[in-house]
């Protein structure tokens, strides 16, 4: 709100996407690869398998509809072994939406003296996050892979 549309986009998008980055990078040099081969011997789970798209399916979709924590996001990708390239694209594009809805209500908010406005701009969002997390819930890649180890 301080630096205005423009230049608050830029740090807030800016500064999610160097803490997603920094944060995969941590956990990847301290884990290293000890919870993916954990992962793969317990549930049979390898992401060296998947179509590297469909894992960049699945975190730009988790990125697009914020119902799992970032932080969870950025450990568990790190920890599972996605591709460093996947993840940072993934986040790249993901994170472009929620920092631009993040500085334009928050400017909204700052302006306004429209309480029912800010409360159908804010119910909107949750609609879209609603549908759009149960349209894509029925096409997560992990889910399939998960139900496969429960047939074993």
């Amino acid at each position: 709100m301080v630096f205005g549309k423009f230049w608050g986009f830029w740090l807030a998008y800016l500064g999610a996407l160097s803490g997603a980055v920094s944060l995969f990078g941590a956990t990847r040099a301290l884990s290293g690869d000890r919870v993916e081969r954990w992962l793969f011997k317990r549930y049979h789970f390898d992401l060296k398998g998947l179509n590297p798209w469909q894992v960049f399916g699945v975190l730009f979709t988790a990125r697009l509809f914020p119902v799992v924590p970032t932080t969870i996001i950025n450990v568990g990708s790190a920890v599972s072994g996605v591709p460093f390239r996947i993840f940072f694209l993934s986040s790249l594009l993901g994170k472009i939406l929620w920092a631009a809805v993040y500085v334009c209500l928050g400017q909204y908010l700052i302006r306004t003296h429209n309480l029912a406005g800010t409360l159908t701009a804010v119910g909107m969002i949750l609609l879209v996050s609603i549908l759009g997390i149960t349209y894509f819930r029925q096409r997560l890649p992990i889910r399939k892979i998960s139900e496969k180890v429960d047939n074993y």
